[in-house]
C-alpha cells in the first residue's frame, strides 16, 4: 500500500469517523422514536384503564345517587301519605270535637234555660206566698188593732167599773173572751 492509498484511506476514515458522529445523534432518534412509540402505547393504555375505571365508578355513583334518590321519593311519598292521614284524622277529630262542643254548649244552654225558668216560677211563686202571707199577716194585724182598740175600750170600761163610774161601759165577759182569742189567733197564727 502505498501512501497515497494510506492517505486516502485515512482521510476516508476521518470521513467516516464525521459521518459517523454526525449520524450518531440520529441513532438515539431511532431508539427514542420505538421508546416515545411504546410510552405512547402505554400512556394509552393507562389512560384508556383509568378512564375505564372512572365510567365504572361514575356508573356506580349514578347507581347510588339513583337509589338514594328512589328511596328519598318513597320516603316522601311515605311521609306525604302520612301527613296526609294524619291531617284527615285531625279535621275529623276536630268535627267530632266541634259538634260534641256545640252539643254541650246546647244542652247546658238548655240546662241554663230551664234553671232560669224554674228560679222564676219560684221567685214568683215566693213572691205570691209572700204578698198572700203579707196581706194575711196585714189583714191580722188590722183586725188585731182593732181588736186592741175595742178591749182597750173594754179594759177602760172594766176600770171604770172598778174605780165607780157604774156599768155603761161594759162589754159582756163571754165576747169578750172569745174575742181575744180571736185576736191572738190573728196576730200569733203559728203560736195558736
Amino acid at each position: 500500500m502505498t501512501l497515497f492509498h494510506l492517505q486516502d484511506v485515512n482521510a476516508q476514515n476521518t470521513e467516516l469517523k464525521t459521518k459517523i458522529e454526525a449520524l450518531s445523534k440520529f441513532e438515539k432518534i431511532l431508539d427514542v422514536e420505538a421508546e416515545a412509540q411504546k410510552i405512547m402505547e402505554n400512556t394509552i393504555h393507562e389512560s384508556q384503564n383509568i378512564l375505564d375505571e372512572a365510567n365504572q365508578k361514575s356508573i356506580e355513583a349514578t347507581n347510588r345517587a339513583e337509589r338514594i334518590i328512589d328511596l328519598a321519593k318513597i320516603e316522601a311519598n311515605n311521609i306525604n301519605q302520612e301527613a296526609k292521614v294524619t291531617l284527615s284524622e285531625a279535621k275529623n277529630k276536630a268535627t267530632e270535637i266541634k259538634k260534641e262542643a256545640e252539643l254541650n254548649a246546647e244542652s247546658i244552654k238548655t240546662q241554663a234555660q230551664n234553671l232560669l225558668l224554674k228560679v222564676n216560677s219560684e221567685y214568683n211563686q215566693t213572691i205570691a206566698n209572700a204578698r198572700v202571707e203579707a196581706n194575711r199577716i196585714s189583714n191580722g194585724a188590722l183586725a188585731a188593732m182593732e181588736k186592741a182598740k175595742e178591749l182597750e175600750n173594754t179594759i177602760k170600761a172594766l176600770k171604770n167599773i172598778i174605780e165607780g163610774y157604774g156599768d155603761s161601759y161594759i162589754i159582756p165577759t163571754f165576747g169578750l173572751l172569745d174575742e181575744l182569742a180571736l185576736a191572738w189567733r190573728c196576730v200569733f197564727p203559728r203560736l195558736a
